[in-house]
This record gives structure tokens, C-alpha cells and sequence, in this order.
């Protein structure tokens, strides 16, 4: 987390300006507050810390500010005036932070949160984004592994590279290896954190266990042919339930077409590569295992997190309730489970039980119960074990970003192989509406 800035901060001596250092000045009054320090803690400094990079210009917060006002709500954040309207400068920030009770400390919520980072990088633009950022870096932490690269912040141990057409995406497949499954996922906005739906917000996955049983109980006409409980996560996931699934595609240009699909922000394609064996199929045990986890409540999950992070007879202790909900779907189901089983996520090839997971040539990364959401002492920006499987290229991390404006351009190249809204989501309604939007006029 955050620690107290230093007393010298490098990278300030070459500031010379003196409009620019009132500025700085400024920005570094407002960087003090605790819920300034917390927002950035929460909406950049998480991101860049967990993936080594972040796009400072754009998708740190909602790029329409309608949306953002819309999700604020009636919620207090201190800097909800000024995304009414463009703040003029810093100094007005500052005044406005000076007039907020300090003792009325309480955890703010992710829109909060953006409201604030909105507000500072608004005003910040008269810096450049990214230099902003990389300033409040120097000011928390006195020195930093970061470097400028145009609109991002990146570390050296990443490389990225940009994809401004879809020959260009092509051409890089041909760098990852043949030995192993390559993996893809895509992003319409390249500060996406790479976690399940069921993460994102504390309330998803503290709820986990009444989400699903509620969801069957109200729908259960939708369930009729899952006969596991991971065909009923792929279900839930297909509705938009939050759940512990990631998805991930065998077919690069579906990833490349997620990445491109809303041409608000900057897009990205990651790459994971994995060896055969570490690839199961639904109706293995390990997946058999990590899928029961939903039919636990949030303290029995929190239970077996414990339990696994000591001896073996501790968590033999307590997995008596996991062991009988495996026990529903593989009777014979009778060794010990590990702490791996509980922890580490695996990737798992579903059945293609629907149209859509088979048109997008769908796995999924199924989650265990991990350090970041269920202990106490880790905070959120702890690093999971999924992040071994990242595609590396000369000791980097390959990141694949696809500018906002190319990304009409690529969608219009996918739609010639035949990879569009139709066929990515084949379901009645996204073909009608594809076919509406293809009519000339």
C-alpha cells in the first residue's frame, strides 16, 4: 500500500518551470488526503503494481462522464461536483479538499473512487496524464520502476506493442510457441484487471453461495440440463451472473474482436500459455473440486482458505461440507483434498453446451479461494498464481494494445472472416440487432 512520500523525490529537479511547479504543488496538496491517496491506491496504483503497466488518458474511469454521474448516484464522493463540469485547475481542487472533514473517514466506493481520479486527471491534462501520474509516483514512493511510454506507464520487464490492424495482430501469433495451448482474452479497455465477474465487487463474492442458490430457485427452467455444477456456473456466467469463471477463447481473432467491440478506449489482447496437462476438462476432479466452492457460504470458504494455509490435519478438519457436496456429483470421490485444490485457479475446457462458448471457442480460468479475497492480511493488489502462465518474449510480458481509433477499422477486417457480432453471440436477439445495424440506407 501506500507509504509516506519521501523527502526527496526524484524526477522533481528537472521541473523548472514555475507554472508547472505550482501545479505539481498543488497536485501534491490534493495527493496527501487520505481518500485521495486511497482512490489512487484503488483505481491506478493496483493496476500498474499487479500487471507492470497502466493507459493513463483513458479507461482509469468511465470515458462518458454521463455514465460515471450515473453510477455515483446519490453517493458522497468529494469531488462529485466536478464531474458536473470540467475542474478549472488544481488549486481549486485543493481548496475543496481542505474543506472536507478528515474524520469522517470511511471506505469509499469503486465510482467514488473514480469520481476522484476523474477530477485529478481532468485538471492534470495541462501536465499530460501519464506525466501526472508518474509524478504522484515520485511523491508516495520517492523513487519508482516506471517509465513513461507516450499516454502509459510501464515497467521494464514489459513490452508493448501495438496493433493497428488486424495483419499486424496475425503476424504476432506467429512468435508464440507450438508446444503449448495459447490462450487468449480481450479487453475493450486495456485498465481491465484480469479477475473473474465475482471479484470485482466484495459484495459478489461475500454473496457467492445466495447469488446461485437464488438464481436456480427463481429460474429454473434455465437449469434443466446442467447435471454438474460447473455446467451451472457456465450458465450463470452465460447470464451475467457474477461467478468465479474467467473466459478465455482458443481463437485469437474472437479475443481480438472482445478487444475491439466497444471503441471507447484502448483495447488489449493478453496471451496465456499453458502445457496440455495443465488444461482439464469438466468432469475432472479438479475441476469437480474448485466448482462445489459456490455451494459454501462466504465464512466456510473463508474456513478452508485457514485451514489450508495450515498442517494437513487442519484442513482434513474441515472439509467435511466440501467433501459432500463432491460427493453429490462423484460418489467414489474419496482421497484428501490439498491445499493446491483450494488456492490455485485451473483452466478447464467446458462441454459446448451452448452455441455461444462454441462459436467463441470457449475455456474458462476457474477460480480457487485465494489469498486477495479470502485472507484478511493480503491486500487486493496480491499477484495470483494464474499470472505464471503470461506470455513472455525475451524475459517481457507481450501486451497487445489496440488504439481506439483502429478499432473500427480491425472490426471491419473480422467482419470480412466472417468474426462479428452474429457469430459471436449467436443468439437471436445479437443476430437481429447485428442484422439492423448491417441494413444500408
Amino acid at each position: 500500500m501506500l507509504r509516506e512520500k519521501e523527502d526527496s523525490v526524484s524526477g522533481k529537479k528537472d521541473l523548472t518551470d514555475a507554472a508547472i511547479n505550482k501545479t505539481l504543488q498543488s497536485l501534491y496538496a490534493i495527493a496527501d488526503h487520505w481518500y485521495v491517496k486511497h482512490a489512487i491506491q484503488a483505481i491506478i496504483f493496483n493496476k500498474l503494481f499487479l500487471d507492470g503497466y497502466v493507459c493513463c488518458t483513458e479507461g482509469l474511469y468511465p470515458s462518458n462522464k454521463e455514465t460515471l454521474k450515473k453510477a455515483l448516484g446519490t453517493a458522497k464522493s468529494p469531488f462529485s461536483p466536478i464531474i458536473e463540469r470540467n475542474a478549472a485547475n488544481f488549486e481549486e481542487l485543493e481548496m475543496k479538499c481542505k474543506h472536507i472533514n478528515a474524520s469522517s473517514k470511511t471506505k469509499l466506493s469503486i465510482f467514488e473512487c473514480q469520481s476522484i481520479v476523474y477530477a485529478i486527471l481532468e485538471t492534470g491534462r495541462e501536465l499530460g496524464c501519464s506525466l501526472c501520474v508518474l509524478m504522484l509516483l515520485f511523491h508516495y514512493f520517492g523513487k519508482t520502476r516506471f517509465k513513461q511510454n507516450g499516454d502509459f506507464l510501464v515497467a521494464e520487464e514489459v513490452d508493448l506493442i501495438k496493433i493497428d490492424t488486424l495483419q499486424r495482430f496475425v503476424g504476432e501469433l506467429d512468435k508464440v510457441p507450438e508446444n503449448t495451448n495459447a490462450l487468449f482474452r480481450g479487453h475493450s479497455n486495456i485498465n481491465y484487471s484480469i479477475q473473474p465477474s465475482l471479484f470485482r465487487l466484495p459484495r459478489y463474492y461475500k454473496n457467492e453461495y445466495m447469488m446461485y442458490q437464488e438464481l436456480v430457485i427463481r429460474c429454473p427452467d434455465a437449469f434443466m440440463n446442467c447435471s454438474s455444477h460447473l455446467d451451472f456456473l457456465v450458465e450463470m456466467q452465460h447470464y451475467g451472473l457474477p461467478t468465479r469463471l474467467l473466459d478465455f477463447s482458443f481463437n485469437p481473432l474472437i479475443a481480438l474482436y472482445f478487444s475491439c467491440e466497444n471503441e471507447a478506449n484502448t483495447g488489449e489482447v493478453i496471451i496465456y500459455t499453458v502445457k496440455n496437462s495443465e488444461i482439464v476438462y469438466g468432469k475432472d476432479e479438479k475441476a469437480v473440486i474448485r466448482s462445489c466452492f459456490p455451494m459454501l457460504s462466504y465464512k466456510q470458504q473463508k474456513e478452508l482458505y485457514s485451514a489450508s494455509n495450515g498442517t494437513k490435519s487442519d484442513l482434513a478438519s474441515c472439509q467435511g461440507r466440501l467433501v459432500d457436496e463432491i460427493r453429490m456429483e462423484r460418489p467414489s470421490f474419496s482421497r484428501n483434498i490439498t491445499w493446491q485444490d483450494i488456492r490455485t485457479p485451473i483452466f478447464v475446457k467446458p462441454p459446448r453446451s451452448n452455441r455461444r462458448i462454441a462459436h467463441q471457442d470457449g475455456a474458462f480460468l476457474l477460480w480457487g479461494i485465494d489469498a486477495a479475497h479470502y485472507d484478511d492480511k493480503v491486500d487486493d493488489s496480491y499477484v495470483g498464481d494464474q499470472e505464471k502462465y503470461r506470455f513472455f518474449q525475451n524475459e517481457k510480458k507481450s501486451i497487445y494494445y489496440i488504439p481506439q481509433k483502429r478499432k473500427k477499422g480491425i472490426l471491419n477486417a473480422l467482419n470480412r472472416l466472417g468474426i462479428n457480432k452474429a457469430y459471436v453471440y449467436p443468439e437471436i436477439d445479437d443476430v437481429a440487432d447485428y442484422l439492423k445495424n448491417t441494413i444500408e440506407d
